[in-house]
């Protein structure tokens, strides 16, 4: 409260400085301070309170902020009246909104029309008299929007918008990708509010399977390779071998023939049938190892083949370009998206290097952020129990691989795969989204730790690394 009332003494010219007591009755600063009451009872899911404290600050000072907008540090509402802020928008810190603003459409008038809007406003912002930020649209750091003006499309960082009445449209661009490659990324955050109904906190889910090869893989696979190569150590039609456990390898196939490189794969024969026929699809030579020995296994024959024939081996479990690319692309993601607002991140750990990259990030910019790693029941390495063979294809890779940063997380849940399995298909059936059995192990961890009473209101992400149809011949969808 004290940084709002500090913001509105040093952004009014009439007002720098001193005369807080003059501030305070600004009807701008009221609108935040209420606002914010009522953000925190939203994000409670408390219900009817929120918009009836929402509705009474706009009988108070004629501004309106729905209860969901998510708005940051040191807002400043000069003379406001008449500003509109819907369910949806996100305002980050230092931003200085004049009257008859309007950011995303009304706010919680029954009788509202139209869809949700959701505008983005980046730091240190200012919007002038009437205008309009309408629609999926960011406005980027230290930008300005003139007075009256009707922004539809992104505004750069620095941008100003001054031309007035001017309007912003979304001009058609061509896109054209160079490769599939340049797809790699970007994969879109779901709210699972239909799996989720039941559970105190907010579940949301990474959607990884959106990747061009359909997994998380594919992020370490390009990384891997390329780090390669701005080394010195692969040349053009050079020989690629590695032990996945699927996954990985599909990735390092859709590189691979993207590229121009031969690529041999090592992994263990329990893998499934549809995993195997991807790979061969993409051109990749598979050598399967005794299911028993399980990614040990794997990575020994790929070790003796490399050595034997001169080949390059990518090491997941060691590289950290593997770690590095979540920290650079996956996490920043998260925390766009949230707009900062994460409060649990459920992984499984395979590589290890997803929790990594991410949980490092995350501790970086909120270091109370919880990190929960996932590993089966029946291969609890990470617990100090003794590694076994176990269903749930791509975690559990029996030992503690050497990208993994063990401080990172702050609590290990194991998984069944029965319980896997059910939360994979429950998560089909409800929010139509077609998930694989370490999918199902990760949010069965994050719909457990949602439920805690202490999770209440807070928001969770969970990582699911690939796509159910990898698994259609498999227990988690024949049994």
């Amino acid at each position: 409260m004290l940084e709002d009332l500090h913001a509105a003494t040093h952004r009014d010219p009439a007002l720098y400085g001193h005369r807080k007591l003059e501030a305070i009755l600004y009807p701008g600063v009221w609108a935040v301070w209420i606002h914010r009451l009522a953000n925190r009872l939203h994000r409670r899911r408390i219900p009817f309170l929120p918009r009836l404290i929402s509705q009474l600050a706009r009988t108070l000072t004629g501004i309106e902020i729905h209860p969901g907008a998510r708005i940051g540090r040191r807002l400043f509402i000069d003379h406001g009246a008449g500003v509109v802020i819907g369910e949806t928008a996100v305002i980050g810190d230092d931003v200085t909104l004049y009257h008859r603003v309007t950011l995303g459409g009304r706010g919680f008038q029954s009788d509202a029309k139209g869809t949700p809007r959701h505008p983005v406003l980046g730091n240190r912002v200012t919007v002038g008299v009437g205008a309009s930020i309408l629609g999926h649209v960011h406005v980027s750091d230290d930008a300005s929007i003139g007075a009256h003006a009707l922004v539809l499309a992104d505004v750069p960082a620095g941008a100003r918008v001054h031309v007035t009445p001017s309007i912003v449209r979304r001009e058609p661009v061509p896109s054209i990708h160079p490769n599939v490659l340049s797809l790699i990324g970007s994969t879109p955050l779901v709210s699972l509010s239909r799996f989720g109904a039941a559970l105190p906190a907010r579940l949301t889910a990474k959607l990884e399977s959106a990747n061009p090869g359909g997994s998380v893989k594919d992020r370490i696979a390009r990384a891997m390779i390329e780090a390669a190569e701005d080394a010195g150590l692969l040349r053009p039609g050079a020989h690629i071998i590695e032990p996945t456990s699927g996954n990985t390898g599909i990735g390092l196939a859709m590189v691979a023939a993207a590229k121009g490189y031969r690529l041999t794969l090592t992994m263990p024969e329990s893998m499934s049938a549809e995993r195997r026929a991807l790979l061969a699809a993409y051109g990749a030579e598979l050598v399967l190892t005794p299911a028993a020995l399980g990614m040990k296994g794997a990575i020994a024959e790929a070790e003796r083949l490399a050595a034997e024939h001169g080949w390059f081996m990518p090491q997941q479990f060691a590289n950290p370009a593997n770690p590095d690319i979540h920290l650079r692309t996956t996490a920043q993601e998260i925390w766009d998206d949230t707009a900062g607002e994460i409060d649990m991140l459920v992984c499984g750990v395979g590589t290890g290097g997803t929790i990594t990259g991410v949980g490092r990030f995350l501790r970086d910019k909120k270091p109370h952020v919880r990190v929960i790693a996932v590993e089966p029941t029946e291969s609890a390495v990470l617990s100090g129990q003794a590694p076994g063979p176990h269903g749930i294809q791509g975690i559990g890779a029996g030992f503690v691989p050497e990208v993994l940063d063990t401080g990172v997380y702050d609590e290990v849940m194991r998984v069944t795969v029965d319980q896997a399995r059910d939360a994979a298909r429950r998560l089909a059936r409800t929010e139509g989204i077609l998930a694989g059995v370490s999918a199902g192990a990760a949010l069965h961890a994050a719909s457990t730790a949602a439920a805690r009473p202490e999770n209440d209101g807070r928001l969770v992400v969970v990582v699911l690394p690939d796509t159910g149809e990898r698994y259609l011949s498999t227990p988690l969808f024949t049994q």
